[in-house]
């Protein structure tokens, strides 16, 4: 997320957001999103290149805190547009659905439950701290392209 982002989202006007499909909760999220990369008193809230030098972890639970911005959108985000190397998307399907095949992890066909999610991070600890690149093998594994 550059400056140039930020401004372009703040600055588009609503009914062209509107008219291009998003929601008016998607608006509030956006906007919400946008304010925390705004600077305020002469530093931003948050930044890539200090989502960049922090953990994985301590990313996640800043922006996990944003109104809107929920853990798969922010594990995404940390792998693709950050490039975190030790993220584990463990609410994502078709991970779990790959670590499942790989390693035996019970996963259920639809959700995957905390049960679920505490097993997945167990059997791949060893991982660490390439996490991201086993979680794009696993979309492989379980039969889905990356992007």
């Amino acid at each position: 997320v550059t400056p140039t982002h930020v401004k372009t989202a703040c600055s588009t006007r609503e009914a062209e957001l509107r008219a291009a499909g998003l929601s008016q909760r998607k608006l509030e999220y956006i906007g919400a999103l946008a304010e925390e990369f705004v600077p305020s008193g002469g530093a931003s809230h948050l930044d890539d290149a200090s989502l960049r030098a922090m953990g994985a972890d301590e990313a996640f639970e800043k922006l996990v805190k944003i109104r809107g911005i929920g853990p798969w959108t922010v594990h995404m985000f940390l792998m693709f547009t950050i490039g975190h190397a030790d993220v584990l998307p463990v609410g994502d399907l078709v991970v779990a659905r790959g670590i499942a095949k790989l390693y035996g992890v019970p996963v259920k066909d639809k959700a995957v439950d905390a049960r679920s999610q505490k097993l997945l991070v167990e059997a791949t600890e060893h991982w660490r701290p390439y996490r991201s690149l086993g979680s794009m093998l696993m979309w492989e594994v379980a039969g889905t392209k990356t992007v």
